[in-house]
C-alpha cells in the first residue's frame, strides 16, 4: 500500500534561492503555469515522498539519511572535501615547518644559494654583497627561512663549483670541434698594477653554429717579450687542450704578440679594427687636423667642467627645440670616440654657439670656420670606417670573409675627388697610404683572399680585377689540394706485407695493360686524386648563385650543403672560425675593469678568472 503522504503526480520545481547540496535531492511542489505551489513543502526527488518544510533543511538531511544512506554519505564526504580545502588551519606541525630555517643540505637552500651565485657572476656583483643589509632583507622577505651563507662560503666553495661546472661544458664543446681559433690581449688592471692575459677560443660546431668563448684571464709577468709569451700561450692552450686544433689568432698589431704568434707556427690575423685605428690616427696628426680636434676638445672639457656652461647648454637646446644630449670627451687612442665626439659636436653646434655668443670670456672657445668645416669634412671620411668597425666586430657570424671587400669599399673612399680641398685630399690619402701598407704579407692576403672566396655572399668576387680572380679560385682549390692530402695522410696507413715474402704479381686485365702507359700507375685515376676533387668541388661551388648579401650569416648556407662539398665546407669550417677581430679579448677590459674596481683591488687574479669566465659563458 503506497505511503499516504507521497505523490507521484505533483511537478517538482527546484529552490530559486538554494544554497547548500542537499536541495539537488529536493523541489517544491508544482503549481499551475509551472510555478510553485507552495513553500510550506517539498518533495524528495528520490522517493516522491512530500513532507513538510519550515525554512530550515534538517528535516531533508535526516530523511536522506534514514531513506537514501548512500547519497548522504557520498553529500557529506564531499562537503567535508570542500570545507577542508577552504577553511582548514594548518596542523601545528606545518606551522613549526614554515618557521623553521632551511636545512644547508636541501634542495630548496642549495637552489637558493645558487641563484645569489649566478646573481653575483652575471650581474658583476662583489662578493661582498651578501653581507649587506639591503640584500639581507631583500632575502628575508622573499624567503624568511634562507639563511644567506657567508661571503667565505661563495668564496671558496660555491663560486669554484659553478666555475668547474661550466667549464666542464665548454670542454665538451672544444673536445668536439677538430678546429678552433683563439685571440689574445694583455692589459693591466688600473686598481691592482697586474698585468693580466686573456685568451679567447672560437670555433665552427656540428651544427654549423659559431661559438666564442672566454677560456683564460691569467696574471702574467711584466715581462712582456715574445718568448714569455709563447710559454704563456703554450700552456694556456693546452691546459684547456686546444693547442693540436688552434688554426689560427688575431691580435693586435703589437710586435711581440705578432712574433710569438709566429713563432708557434700559427696563422696570425692582425685585428682589422686595431688596424683601422692606426690608419686613422695618421689622419689626426695632420697640422690642421690636430688643431681642430684640440679646439673640440678644449670646448668640450669646458661644458664638462663648468655647471653653469653645461646649465645655459640645456636652456638653449630647450629654446632651439635641439635634443638633451651630453657632450662627448673622446679617448685620444680610440679613434671611434673621437668620431662621436664630433658627431655629437656638430649636432648641438647651434646650441654651443649660442652658449659662447653669450659670454664675451667664452668666446675665445668659439671654432673657426675652417675648423668646422674640417670637422664635417672628417665625419664624412670617417662614418664608412665606423660602419665597418661596427660589422667586423661581431661574434655571431664569421668575419674573416668579409675583411677583403670591407677594405675594397673603405679604400675606394679614399680616391680624392675632383672638388675636394686640399686637407680632404691629404687626409685621404694619409689613410689610404697607411692602410694599403698594412696587409701586405702575403700569408695575410691569401688567408684573406681564400675566406671571402668561401664566404658564398663574395665567392664572385665582383670588387676585383678578373685576373685576381683567378688567382684566388687557384689559390682556394690548391689550399683544398693540400686539405684533402692532410686529412688522407692523417689515417692509419695500410699494413705493408713482408718483404721476405714474396707475393705473386696482380694478373692485369687486357684493358689495363693496353692503356696503362697513358693512364698512369696500377688503378690510378686522375678522378680520385686530390687535385681533381678539389677542383670539382670548388667549379661546382663556384657556379653556383651566390648568397644574397641581405644574408646575416654564412654558415646557414653551408648546414645546408655540407653533404655536396664534403671537403670544401670542412675548409670553410676551419678558415671562418678565424676571427677577424682581437674584440672578443679586448671587451675583457670592460668586464674586468667592472670586477675590480676601488673597492676590491684586492681580488686574487685567480678569483678575477672565475668571475669573467661565469660572467662570459655562464648561459
Amino acid at each position: 500500500m503506497a505511503n499516504a503522504g507521497a505523490s507521484t503526480s505533483l511537478t517538482i520545481v527546484p529552490n530559486p534561492a538554494a544554497k547548500t547540496e542537499v536541495w539537488e535531492h529536493f523541489g517544491y511542489p508544482g503549481g499551475v503555469g509551472g510555478g510553485i505551489a507552495t513553500k510550506s513543502r517539498v518533495i524528495c526527488r528520490l522517493c516522491q515522498k512530500d513532507m513538510p518544510y519550515k525554512n530550515n533543511t534538517t528535516n531533508l538531511y535526516s530523511h536522506l539519511d534514514r531513506h537514501h544512506k548512500d547519497v548522504y554519505v557520498k553529500m557529506l564526504h564531499y562537503k567535508q572535501q570542500s570545507s577542508t580545502s577552504q577553511h582548514q588551519q594548518p596542523s601545528l606541525q606545518e606551522t613549526i615547518k614554515k618557521t623553521q630555517p632551511l636545512s644547508k643540505s636541501s634542495e630548496r637552500h642549495k637552489k637558493l644559494a645558487n641563484a645569489v651565485g649566478q646573481f653575483i657572476a652575471k650581474d658583476l656583483q662583489p662578493i661582498s654583497v651578501v653581507d649587506g643589509e639591503g640584500f639581507k632583507f631583500l632575502m628575508e622577505v622573499a624567503e624568511p627561512r634562507f639563511t644567506v651563507p657567508s661571503r667565505t662560503y661563495f668564496t671558496n666553495t660555491l663560486l669554484p663549483a659553478m666555475y668547474v661546472d661550466v667549464q666542464q661544458k665548454v670542454r665538451v664543446v672544444l673536445s668536439a670541434a677538430n678546429y678552433c681559433s683563439v685571440t689574445t690581449d694583455l692589459w693591466t688592471s688600473k686598481y691592482q698594477t697586474r698585468a693580466y692575459i686573456t685568451l679567447t677560443c672560437h670555433l665552427i660546431d656540428d651544427d654549423w653554429n659559431l661559438n666564442s668563448f672566454v677560456l683564460t684571464t691569467s696574471e702574467v709577468a711584466e715581462d712582456h717579450t715574445s718568448e714569455n709569451l709563447v710559454t704563456v700561450l703554450d700552456t694556456l692552450m693546452k691546459e684547456w687542450e686546444i693547442r693540436e686544433t688552434v688554426v689560427g689568432t688575431s691580435t693586435d698589431n703589437g710586435s711581440n704578440i705578432i712574433k710569438a704568434v709566429k713563432e708557434m707556427g700559427l696563422f696570425n690575423m692582425p685585428c682589422v679594427g686595431h688596424t683601422l685605428n692606426l690608419a686613422v690616427k695618421k689622419s689626426f696628426e695632420i697640422n690642421r687636423v690636430a688643431r681642430a680636434l684640440a679646439r673640440i676638445r678644449k670646448l668640450v672639457g669646458h661644458f664638462h667642467r663648468s655647471n653653469k656652461a653645461a646649465s645655459r647648454l640645456r636652456e638653449k637646446q630647450q629654446l632651439l627645440g635641439i635634443k638633451d644630449h651630453c657632450l662627448i670627451n673622446d679617448c685620444v687612442t680610440r679613434w671611434g670616440s673621437t668620431y662621436d665626439m664630433l658627431v655629437r659636436f656638430t649636432e648641438q653646434q647651434q646650441a654651443i654657439c649660442a652658449v659662447l655668443l653669450d659670454n664675451r670670456e667664452d668666446r675665445q672657445l668659439m671654432p673657426t670656420d675652417e675648423e668646422i668645416s674640417i670637422v664635417e669634412e672628417l665625419i664624412v671620411i670617417l662614418k664608412s670606417f665606423r660602419e665597418a668597425t661596427e660589422i667586423m666586430s661581431g661574434e655571431k657570424y664569421p668575419s674573416l670573409g668579409i675583411v677583403l671587400p670591407l677594405l675594397k669599399k673603405i679604400l675606394s673612399t679614399l680616391i680624392p675627388k675632383e672638388g675636394d680641398i686640399s686637407l680632404v685630399r691629404e687626409v685621404k690619402n694619409t689613410v689610404r697610404t697607411d692602410l694599403e701598407s698594412r696587409y701586405q704579407n702575403d700569408q695575410v692576403k691569401r688567408m684573406l683572399r681564400i675566406a671571402t672566396f668561401l664566404d658564398p655572399r663574395f665567392k664572385t668576387l665582383p670588387f676585383v680585377e678578373t685576373s685576381e680572380r683567378l688567382e684566388i679560385k687557384m689559390a682556394v682549390v690548391s689550399e683544398l689540394t693540400t686539405f684533402i692530402e692532410s686529412k688522407e695522410g692523417s689515417k692509419d696507413a695500410p699494413e705493408l706485407p713482408d718483404p721476405d715474402v714474396s707475393v705473386p704479381p696482380k694478373k692485369k686485365k687486357k684493358l689495363e695493360n693496353f692503356l696503362q702507359d697513358i693512364m698512369g700507375s696500377d688503378g690510378d685515376t686522375t678522378e680520385s686524386q686530390p687535385s681533381a676533387i678539389a677542383s670539382s668541388e670548388v667549379d661546382r661551388y663556384h657556379t653556383e648563385a651566390p648568397l644574397p648579401l641581405a644574408c646575416k650569416n654564412p654558415l646557414t648556407w653551408w648546414k645546408l650543403r655540407a653533404t655536396q662539398y664534403v671537403h670544401l665546407s670542412e675548409l670553410a669550417k676551419k678558415i671562418l672560425c678565424i676571427p677577424a677581430t682581437s674584440v672578443p679579448s679586448e671587451r675583457v677590459f670592460s668586464v674586468a675593469g667592472n670586477i675590480i674596481n676601488e673597492k676590491r683591488s684586492r681580488l686574487k687574479s685567480d678569483n678575477v678568472d672565475k668571475l669573467i669566465f661565469l660572467y662570459e659563458n655562464m648561459s
